[in-house]
């Protein structure tokens, strides 16, 4: 039987084709002549993802041109030729396993549960990107493609030791991962615009939406949660939608996951609080945490006390901090008794903005 790359909608299209006039794919075919592929985008440029159902066994190839979208047979015998080679598989082997997937059949996928693996492949794919680029710039660059195991989406839950006993080699330079329970995104939050530093180091799982991480946030900051926000990234918006919001152009965000978000940006993101005070708050991604035991979202470290709700925005934040520093100044009063009891703007205690988050996330549910 001939092989077959069962592709998404979205790759179909990449390539100019309609994906109404592509054949499903073959619901019996061998072991490793099946190969299910998508693109998508990472530090916005197309990269490709092939996953063989059998095993889980992934492949990435990095930073493709159209050209090479549209000859996906090709991409898909070079990078398998490169990961075999990778994996330290004998020549003859290797010779075996790209005869078999010559002359490829493209198809379109009706496997639901195939694409979700894709679909985790792809996750898997940014994040081993993503260090890559965070240990140095230039590797992907450098590199034709990148080789990763997908420890979360194999479908026998340990897909270099299928992928092994399918071809009767052992590999020699995977590193099999392990199955994780959740992974955590550590990002690095800080308030723009303000002369004196106030930024928070925050965890948020992976899996979280951008509604319960916009909640997160707020926590972490000492926001109340009193007005509209939004997510941007990639030139995207994200926003809660109210039927009683007209005028809303953004995106919902309930339904896009706070990785994803990071991965439009290439490892960072904004997020836009209040929009008539108008706090912009950079996110940045510094690290993914593996963990085997359950996480809840927290704050690490942060510095001072965001400014008080509806203080006027930046220019009205520091004419407050001058007036402050000035008993003297005829707004002096008018300001003690406005501000909440006790506020200090360098005060910041961690123990506190973690209890806001639980609040904000508890009163949410």
């Amino acid at each position: 039987m001939e092989s077959q790359i069962c592709c998404s909608n979205k790759l179909l299209l990449a390539m100019g084709l309609k994906p109404a006039k592509i054949p499903l794919e073959s619901q019996a075919p061998p072991p490793l002549s099946t190969w299910y592929a998508d693109v998508f985008n990472f530090n916005r440029r197309k990269c490709l993802t092939f996953y063989n159902p059998a095993t889980g066994y992934g492949m990435v190839a990095v930073y493709v041109t159209k050209k090479r979208i549209a000859d996906l047979g090709q991409e898909l015998l070079r990078t398998y030729q490169h990961a075999l080679n990778n994996d330290g598989v004998s020549p003859g082997k290797s010779n075996e396993l790209l005869a078999a997937i010559a002359n490829p059949i493209i198809c379109r996928t009706s496997d639901r549960k195939a694409r979700a693996h894709v679909v985790h492949s792809i996750r898997d794919a940014e994040f081993s990107m993503w260090r890559s680029v965070m240990s140095d710039p230039s590797a992907l660059e450098r590199a034709a493609h990148i080789m990763i195991a997908h420890g979360l989406s194999g479908p026998t839950g340990d897909p270099i030791k299928a992928f092994s006993e399918l071809i009767g080699e052992p590999l020699e330079n995977r590193l099999i991962q392990r199955r994780w329970h959740l992974d955590m995104c550590q990002v690095l939050v800080t308030l723009l615009d303000i002369e004196l530093p106030i930024w928070r180091r925050i965890l948020i799982p992976s899996e979280f939406k951008l509604d319960k991480s916009h909640l997160v946030i707020q926590g972490a900051f000492g926001w109340t949660n009193s007005h509209l926000h939004m997510f941007r990234a990639d030139g995207k918006e994200f926003e809660a939608i109210y039927e009683e919001v007209f005028e809303q152009q953004g995106q919902d965000e309930s339904e896009v996951g706070f990785f994803d978000l990071l991965m439009m940006g290439g490892g960072s993101a904004e997020y836009v609080y209040d929009y008539g005070d108008h706090w912009r708050h950079t996110i940045q991604l510094e690290d993914r945490i593996l963990s085997e035991q359950p996480s809840i979202p927290s704050c690490l470290a942060g510095e001072r006390a965001c400014p008080p709700e509806d203080v006027g925005g930046v220019g009205g934040y520091q004419r407050m901090l001058k007036v402050l520093n000035d008993p003297a100044d005829d707004e002096y009063e008018s300001f003690i008794e406005w501000l909440p009891k006790n506020f200090d703007p360098e005060a910041f205690f961690v123990d506190t903005a973690n209890a806001w988050i639980q609040e904000m996330l508890t009163y949410r549910e």
